[in-house]
């Protein structure tokens, strides 16, 4: 794995007018990106939510099948994303554990990012140990940043959580 010791991270000032958070699994919105998500709302951002995972696997009851574990992740995310202030939630529905670059799930967040035109990109750090997307690591993360790109995203507007 390259060494990253020397990547200076990057202070974002300005507030854009609208932003884009794609994430793996329910919650890891507002674990690796909420405060910037809330000041930014505050301040008049639209931000939009791509959920790539159902989240239908991760959960100590075992009585509790993966779809109603679905729905009720689903239920939280809506729910979460309220609070946060987030008015667009898209849920691409890829199960829990198995995401994957594949052509298909390129094309669901190029479709993503096309329709709703963001500014700003979040997605995870692809070179990141700590990082919660499925395996093999940052391979998905490379993905979503790929997308951006792909959408015609510039660059410089793609950040990393």
């Amino acid at each position: 794995m390259p060494d990253h010791t020397d990547r200076k991270l990057e202070i974002v000032t300005e507030v854009p007018e609208s932003a884009m958070v794609v994430f793996a699994h329910p919650d890891d919105a507002e674990i690796g990106s909420g405060g910037v998500i809330a000041r930014w709302v505050a301040a008049g951002c639209d931000v939009t939510y791509v959920l790539c995972t159902n989240g239908d696997a991760g959960t100590a009851d075992r009585n509790l099948a993966p779809a109603e574990l679905a729905q009720n992740r689903a239920h939280e995310q809506r729910a979460a994303a309220d609070f946060m202030g987030v008015r667009h939630v898209e849920m691409l529905g890829y199960p829990d554990g198995f995401l994957e670059d594949t052509r298909e799930f390129l094309g669901d967040v190029v479709r993503a990012i096309r329709r709703h035109r963001p500014h700003t990109v979040f997605v995870h750090d692809p070179t990141s140990r700590t990082s919660s997307w499925t395996s093999p690591p940052g391979s998905s993360a490379r993905s979503r940043r790929s997308s951006a790109t792909r959408a015609r995203c510039p660059a410089s507007t793609c950040r990393r959580a």
